[in-house]
């Protein structure tokens, strides 16, 4: 399999990975219209893990290669918290 193969395949994988993610998350999931009411307690715990399995899948696209996770963050709809800095 040679570079260009490699990429392709990695990228369809991390397409089909984020449309999983995606499609548990729980805004997506909660404003469907399908959902029973759901305690705040249950909606926290929702919450964490598919942020867990988030980071979980970002980790994993790092370790394919440089531009993986970004190109996942970036599919996924997820912002980049960036360090505030004092004047």
């Amino acid at each position: 399999m040679d570079e260009y193969e490699k990429r392709m395949f990695h990228k369809a994988a991390i397409d089909s990975l984020v449309s999983i993610t995606t499609a548990f998350k729980p805004d997506t999931i909660m404003m469907s219209g399908k959902e029973k009411l759901i305690q705040d307690e249950l909606a926290q715990r929702y919450t964490k893990r598919w942020v867990d399995m988030a980071y979980n899948f970002l980790e994993k696209a790092e370790l394919l290669g440089t531009g993986y996770a970004d190109y996942a963050i970036v599919l996924m709809g997820l912002k980049v918290a960036k360090p505030e800095t004092t004047p």
